[in-house]
Parts: C-alpha cells; structure tokens; sequence
C-alpha cells in the first residue's frame, strides 16, 4: 500500500511536469518565401521586393508539415521593431513605432488568419500587399509570423500568462520599397528615465529612428555624473546596434553595484554609425527611496505568485515522499527484527 502510494504521487508529479516540457518532435513545420519577380537583388531567404502607389500584388511563402498529423498554424503579419538588445525584431506584436511612421507594414499586408498544413505535405500560404497613394522614400519593414502550436490547437494562456501548449514561431521578413531615393538617417533622444530591469535599477534611453531606413552598426556610449560635476560615476558602452525603421530603441544602462546618492544627474549620451553621430545631453533625477535601493545592492525581483505556489507544491512533495520511504524502511526493519525471534 505505501509503496503504491509513493508510485501515484510521483506519476502525479511527472504529468504536472509533462506540460512544461518541449518536445523538438511536435514542432514539424518549415517555411520558404517563394521568390517573386520583383524581387530586388539575389537574396533567397526573405521578401525584399519593390511596388509602385496603389499597387496590389499576392505573394506567396510555402509551409511544410514534416509530421504525421495535419496542422493547423496561425498567421500574423507583424511591423518590424527593435529590441532592447539592439538588434532588429520580427517576431514582438507591439514593437514600440515612431509616431512619425506613415505606413506601418501591418497596414498593407492582409494575410490568412489560420493556415491548414497536411501531413507530409506543403501548403501554400497567399498573402496581399496593397501600396499607398502616394509613394514614400525608404523602406516598409515587417514579417510575416507563422506560430506552430505544437498540437495543431491554438495557443492558450492560463490567469497567470504562463503558456499551456508549447508554441513555434517562424517569422518570414519583408522589406518593400517604393522608389530607390536615398534618406538621410535621423535619430531623435525621447526622455531618459530611472526604471528597473531583473529587479536592478537601471536608467531606460528610448533612441528614436524617424526615418524610414535602418540604421546599422550604432555604438551608443552613455556617461553619467552628478549635476554641476565634471566626475563620471556610470560609464557604458554598446556596439553592433541595428535600429529598424521608424522604430523606437529601447536601449538601458544597468546602474547595479553603483554607489549613487539622491539628486539630480546628467547622462551624456553619444550615438555613432557611418551615417551620422548624435550626441544629447538630458537631466534625470533619482528619489531617497531609489538611492537607497542603488547603495544597497540589487532589488530583489518580485517573483510571479505561481511560481511561490509551485514551489510550495513541490516541497509539500518531497516532504511526502521521505516520510513515506522513511515508513518503508521503518516497517522493513521491523519485519526483519521479527523474522529474526
């Protein structure tokens, strides 16, 4: 009975477990752009195409079901962004967008929301872009998103945002262009604020692209002193940055382990690429409060309440299990000292 016992509470553990775990075999789909012909240059693995005003034209990326089951997989068109590591995003549903923006590229694209992909087979995927008026310069940046499930069901979230079905994304970039005139690059500094990243605080600088080209190869470099000081106290610098167009960067300058106090602070901050340099400087202030959290080291992260209950949930189980083979043993040494009179 208590070795029965023992056998349930660990199945149970293992299935709690199951669905937190991914499986590389339920992800079985591929996508490939078919190349259409107003492609621009010899790329293969992306749309880079060019339109005129008021153009509409379909185009089409295959999708390819490896596994033995139909799939169903669902289908966005997504505007391109940048990340707060500097490199361009395809995949984020709300990428912070310059208000400047004219056309955003979720705009003019018109896709499928739902794509059945046979077993074994390949399914074609037909999407349409529909130009402006009135041609812009630059470019229109964006992806279109293929999200494998993994079981064929769209995704679903439980009251604590944590991901029931393991999920597959598969971003198809596009880049459209509607003339070849060059534009010149332009970043603009929004307003520099004290925030926090993994519980430490940190000082957020929003770059702003407000041109309608990328931006690559930026090296931003930040210097903090104290108002009225000529004496740094924060210095950070950061290469390879790549700004999508008219995208916000939401670049950070961690302050961890830096002795501060209260007052009013100016960060000196410098961005260069071989398209231009850009140089501000910007007044923030930090509270007694903050100061006070800066000088004593990290702020502690406050974890998810899910996660607290989680693991509660698994000490109560080991707890359980040792006072259950403690048991055993205690009966097997008390079956043995019987056999033994």
């Amino acid at each position: 009975m208590t070795r029965r016992m023992v056998g349930m509470i660990l199945g149970v553990v293992i299935l709690v477990m199951i669905p937190l775990t991914a499986h590389a075999n339920d992800f079985t789909i591929s996508v490939k752009p078919v190349i259409p012909s107003n492609q621009q240059g010899d790329v293969k693995g992306y749309f880079n195409v060019q339109m005129k005003e008021s153009e509409k034209k379909e185009y089409e990326i295959q999708v390819t079901n490896k596994g033995d089951k139909d799939k169903v997989v669902d289908v966005t068109a997504l505007n391109a962004g940048t990340a707060t590591d500097g490199k361009i995003d395809y995949t984020n549903a709300k990428p912070k967008l310059s208000e400047e923006i004219p056309n955003r590229f979720t705009d003019l694209v018109t896709v499928p929301k739902k794509l059945k992909v046979p077993a074994k087979g390949v399914e074609s995927l037909k999407f349409w872009v529909e130009m402006p008026k009135k041609a812009q310069p630059g470019i229109i940046l964006g992806s279109i998103f293929i999200l494998d499930t993994g079981d064929g069901e769209p995704n679903q979230a439980d009251k604590s945002g944590m991901s029931i079905h393991n999920q597959m994304g598969y971003p198809v970039q596009m880049m459209v262009s509607m003339t070849n005139e060059q534009v010149k690059a332009e970043l603009v500094l929004d307003k520099v604020e004290l925030g926090t990243h993994s519980g430490h605080p940190s000082l957020e600088i929003p770059l702003e692209n407000t041109k309608p080209n990328i931006i690559p190869d930026i090296t931003v470099t930040t210097e903090i002193s104290k108002k009225g000081s000529k004496q740094v106290l924060v210095t950070d610098k950061k290469s390879n940055n790549t700004l999508a167009p008219y995208s916000i960067f939401p670049h950070r300058v961690q302050l961890t382990d830096k002795k501060v106090k209260s007052g009013t602070y100016l960060a000196h901050i410098i961005a260069e690429s071989e398209f231009g340099k850009w140089e501000w400087n910007q007044e923030f202030k930090i509270t007694t409060q903050v100061a006070q959290e800066l000088n004593e080291g990290a702020v502690q992260k406050k974890l998810p309440s899910w996660l607290y209950w989680l693991i509660a949930v698994g000490i109560l189980v080991l707890l359980i299990i040792g006072y259950l083979i403690y048991k055993v043993k205690k009966l097997s040494q008390a079956t043995k000292i019987a056999d033994e009179k």
